[in-house]
């Protein structure tokens, strides 16, 4: 269940801290404000009593000289003028002092203050008496010096409180330079715990979170779609977390989801595969269907030669007996080989084609590729009076699949008798042009041409009669030259017929053609008559009786002991009561095969495995194919040559 969202957002606590920042910054600023206010007003409120006190003392001396002025014309004038101008300027001077009475004094202005107050009474008394006594010149000589004592008394209390203020003046001043650097120094603290505060908020409430949102992104970014983000303080990052997890469980469930459906998919693929090689198989059966009236012809001719010079060899040595060799193997013997050869490889040829292809695309002799195409198709060319003419080049390679590219190259055979079947000196010419990276095979033809060359491709298009195509041929060539990286284009010749290139990559030149190819290469000639080791055995699995009879003449070139069992139990028996030196085993038998006396024996006798030869005329089974991809030379193929027999009979007993 997802977390419940807090009540306050990022944005809240961001507005309430700055605002609290905020507030603290402006009460610390105004009391600093109205300190520095107050000791302002302070200041000026002691300036202001300093200009007082010197007013104040101002009308003091004022009136103390207007009493000595008094006194200087007492002569001049009348007792009764003399006194109230006299006691006036004295009330003045006794108001002044008064006044000072009532402000902040020390102890020693005090004090100082007093000896004002007598100094000036004693110059009131002397001028009292100076009205009354008939000799004023001694009383003022007294009055001057009361003036001067008081005068003098009144400037030592006047300096007093100067400095006095002076000093409270100074120590405002310095009062207010350390307020104000105090301020400063409280702002600094202020913006530094504010600044670390805003920091340590900042990465708690902000960095962190986005932190861990990108570290949770970037492991879910390398798949690690389990990653969760957790919930953090404010609504803001809390709802982020939410609809972050909630992302990645729908990308969690969506992989799951796209692994089932790319696994149906897999499956899908396997099934499309095996679709299409079962409908590029039935092509080729189809293909090879449509073959067997001129192979039926093609096979006939030879062993009808086979035939017929082995009944006339039969009859001449029973009419004329004692024969000169030479003349029995020049007469009957040598047509007898050549024409056997000859079925055998166009036998041979055919069930190359009909066997199901491998996916395996790799370095192949084009030559060898064609030569397999023509053997099959040019009696039915010749049958048809065509001509099928070749201009190859030996020993090129290209990339592709031996029979695919067998298959393309027989439909385009086909197709072109096809068309030009209404005529009697059409030709078919293959030529081979060699590129810097590809290689052309040009197929150009005599007949009608293609009616709509852009459409030849299209799968299930056709031109032919119902029953004699199913449209598939050509579709399926392009499909195969794409997969080994080539192409294939169809076109018409300006001087009639249809021309259909197909473009190879090229391979290089020193890789390793396939086995398929490397087993229709000629093998070294066994010379009759050369031994092994004296009494080697050969155990001979064959269910053909004459087939076994004619194993153990040829071995018996060889000196070997030569063992005959017709089928696996009888072989097995053989082995459990003796040991042998070599194995050659027929493949398809009554019972159990070769390929299941081969499990056998590599349970019970595996020191055997690496001395056992399969003679086979099936090359369309899977586990033959693939023991004799991995041991090309323990296998050898019906119809086969005596020379080869016999050489790797003495190969595998080296």
């Amino acid at each position: 269940m997802p977390r419940r969202l807090v009540d306050r957002s990022l944005r809240t606590r961001l507005l309430v801290s700055g605002t609290l920042v905020l507030t603290s910054v402006i009460v610390a600023l105004g009391v600093l404000g109205a300190s520095n206010e107050r000791m302002r007003l302070d200041l000026t409120t002691a300036t202001r009593s300093i200009l007082d006190e010197q007013q104040i003392a101002n009308r003091i001396i004022g009136g103390v000289m207007r009493q000595l002025v008094a006194v200087a014309t007492l002569e001049d004038r009348a007792d009764s003028l003399f006194r109230p101008d006299f006691d006036a300027a004295g009330a003045i001077v006794y108001n002044g002092l008064q006044s000072y009475l009532f402000r902040d004094l020390s102890g020693d202005e005090r004090h100082q203050l007093e000896q004002v107050k007598e100094e000036h009474q004693r110059m009131e008394v002397a001028a009292v008496r100076m009205t009354h006594a008939p000799d004023r010149q001694a009383l003022r000589s007294a009055l001057a010096l009361h003036s001067t004592d008081l005068l003098n008394a009144m400037n030592g209390f006047l300096r007093m409180r100067e400095a006095n203020l002076q000093a409270l003046a100074d120590r405002q001043e310095q009062a207010i330079l350390r307020l104000r650097i105090a301020g400063v120094l409280l702002l600094l603290l202020f913006g530094t715990v504010g600044a670390w505060l805003s920091l340590r908020f900042v990465r708690r409430r902000v960095t962190d979170p986005l932190a861990q949102l990108a570290d949770a992104a970037d492991r879910i970014g390398h798949g690690e779609l389990t990653t969760r983000v957790p919930a953090g303080h404010d609504r803001e990052f809390q709802s982020l977390a939410i609809a972050f997890n909630s992302m990645s469980e729908r990308l969690a469930r969506a992989q799951g989801a796209l692994a089932s459906r790319n696994d149906e998919l897999e499956v899908a693929l396997e099934q499309v595969r095996a679709t299409q090689a079962e409908l590029v198989q039935s092509e080729k059966l189809g293909a090879v269907g449509r073959m067997t009236a001129g192979l039926a012809h093609e096979l006939n001719n030879p062993l009808a030669s086979v035939l017929g010079y082995g009944e006339m060899l039969a009859a001449h040595l029973r009419e004329r007996g004692a024969t000169a060799p030479e003349e029995l193997a020049e007469r009957f013997v040598s047509p007898l080989v050549r024409e056997a050869t000859r079925a055998r490889l166009l036998v041979r040829s055919l069930l190359h084609f009909s066997r199901r292809a491998a996916p395996e695309i790799g370095p192949v002799c084009l030559q060898s590729a064609l030569d397999v195409v023509i053997g099959l198709r040019r009696g039915a060319f010749e049958q048809a009076g065509l001509h099928l003419e070749a201009e190859l080049v030996p020993g090129l390679l290209v990339i592709a699949e031996q029979r695919r590219l067998q298959a393309v190259f027989l439909n385009i055979c086909n197709n072109a008798l096809h068309a030009m079947r209404e005529r009697k000196d059409g030709t078919l010419r293959i030529t081979v042009v060699e590129c810097v990276d590809f290689i052309d095979v040009h197929c150009e033809d005599d007949g009608p041409g293609i009616a709509s060359p852009e459409r030849v491709f299209e799968p299930f298009y056709t031109t032919k009669e119902a029953g004699e195509g199913t449209g598939l041929g050509l579709a399926l060539s392009r499909r195969f030259v794409m997969d080994f990286g080539g192409g294939i284009q169809a076109s018409n010749r300006d001087q009639g017929g249809a021309c259909l290139t197909v473009r190879l990559r090229r391979a290089d030149p020193d890789a390793q053609v396939s086995a398929l190819v490397a087993d229709q290469g000629a093998l070294p000639t066994a010379h009759p008559g050369e031994t092994t080791a004296p009494r080697r055995s050969v155990l001979v699995v064959e269910d053909e009786p004459e087939l076994r009879r004619l194993s153990a003449l040829m071995l018996a070139r060889l000196d070997v002991e030569v063992l005959l069992a017709g089928d696996v139990p009888a072989a097995r028996e053989v082995l459990n009561s003796r040991e042998v030196d070599l194995i050659v085993s027929d493949v398809k038998m009554p019972g159990e095969s070769g390929i299941d006396f081969y499990s056998w024996i590599r349970v019970q006798r595996p020191a055997m495995t690496s001395r056992f030869l399969f003679v086979t005329g099936d090359l369309t089974m899977p586990e033959l194919g693939e023991f004799a991809a991995e041991h090309p030379m323990a296998v050898i193929h019906k119809p086969f040559e005596v020379q080869d027999y016999l050489q790797r009979v003495r190969s595998m007993l080296a």
